[in-house]
């Protein structure tokens, strides 16, 4: 009994004392996000034209503008990665070179070095 006990005390004080995942989503954007389309998507991280645009180029061809902390998306560029957030544009995506879609990124992890 004194080892169940002692158990359920030690994850509660794991529980209160561990801080939030540095990529989670804040109270704020979860309550912003509920009901959009969370797209998970592997691609080539680009640089864009303006300052702090950045983009990815999917592995399925289409191209997504990313939203988000633009520091993290200047150490991938030239990198394939692995994003994943909600679709905070449209869904349909211009093969003219000009994203329509655009993604608040949630997630990012570098798959490779370098794009393929």
């Amino acid at each position: 009994m004194k080892t169940t006990i002692g158990s359920v005390l030690f994850a509660l004080f794991l529980l209160a004392v561990i801080p939030r995942a540095p990529w989670a989503e804040s109270d704020a954007e979860a309550s912003e996000n509920r009901g959009r389309e969370y797209l998970t998507l592997i691609g080539c991280l680009q640089k864009g034209r303006a300052a702090d645009q950045y983009l990815v180029m999917g592995e399925d061809g289409s191209t997504w503008e990313l939203e988000g902390n633009s520091r993290k998306f200047a150490a991938h560029v030239g990198q394939s990665v692995k994003i994943a957030g909600p679709v905070v544009g449209g869904r349909g995506l211009a093969r003219d070179g000009a994203a329509d879609g655009n993604l608040h990124v949630a997630k990012l992890k570098k798959v490779s070095g370098t794009c393929p």
